[in-house]
């Protein structure tokens, strides 16, 4: 009876981390990533975005933690924008891009704050507004052929997309802002 209850114990103790083993899952992290761990207990813990991004190398996690991989070199964000009306009355096919990066170790932040369509919900439609208004104040012309002025309209973008960001608190900055004719 004794040595069944051992056995019992004994047993049981197995099957526990055996249990606890099995509910753990690794987190790898490719170069040029990070990844945001977002908390979800289910008896005791705290709740949340984990304030430090895994870097490098692989983490462990929790079956209820939710795992968010974000490139932190740049990436480039193209928008097609059709018959935007020149000065002249001409409407124009563009192809735009800017190309944003996430500051390193900034990605929980970022998550928390402004969630992983941060780009969609918070600066897409206002890069694309940016894009229209110097558009239309340029010829069909000058659209197409006028290097300095659309040199000149890339680095006003730029400058107006990181202004904005900044006054977003968004941990990103602007890399480059372009636009050309289809």
């Amino acid at each position: 009876m004794r040595e069944f209850k051992s056995l019992s114990i004994l047993l049981g103790f197995v099957l526990i981390i055996g249990l606890v083993i099995t509910m753990i899952f690794r987190v790898t992290v490719e170069g040029g990533q990070e990844v945001v761990l977002t908390a979800k207990p289910i008896l005791f813990g705290k709740e949340g975005v984990l304030p430090e991004p895994v870097s490098a190398g692989s983490a462990w996690r929790a079956p209820t933690t939710s795992v968010h991989k974000y490139l932190i070199t740049p990436i480039r964000m193209d928008e097609a924008l059709n018959d935007i009306v020149s000065s002249d009355k001409i409407p124009v096919d563009l192809n735009a891009h800017i190309t944003l990066q996430i500051k390193a170790g900034n990605s929980p932040l970022l998550h928390e704050k402004f969630g992983a369509y941060w780009y969609k919900n918070n600066v897409q439609d206002v890069f694309r507004t940016e894009v229209r208004t110097f558009a239309k104040g340029l010829t069909g012309g000058e659209l197409i052929s006028d290097a300095d002025s659309i040199l000149e309209g890339q680095q006003s973008i730029e400058e107006k997309m990181q202004v904005y960001i900044n006054g977003l608190e968004l941990p990103v900055s602007v890399k480059r802002g372009h636009y050309w004719q289809s």
